[in-house]
């Protein structure tokens, strides 16, 4: 059986670029919240992905590659 697992990306900074809104990727807050996530699962097992996709946003590929380690 497949089970599909959406996990929201972690706290992110949002910043002007040349007058354009932009993702600078994640906050401190948000590597901390990814790496207590990341934590949460590496010890519980609860989820044990076999693929991780992740959106083109750079906040969502930063979550992605801490939680990849667990």
């Amino acid at each position: 059986m497949t089970h599909i697992y959406f996990i929201r990306h972690a706290a992110n900074t949002d910043g002007l670029v040349d007058g354009k809104m932009t993702d600078l990727g994640l906050s401190p807050e948000g590597i901390s919240q990814a790496e207590r996530l990341r934590d949460r699962l590496a010890s519980s097992g609860e989820i044990k992905p076999d693929v991780v996709i992740a959106s083109s946003e750079r906040r969502a590929h930063e979550t992605a590659a801490i939680l990849e380690t667990a």
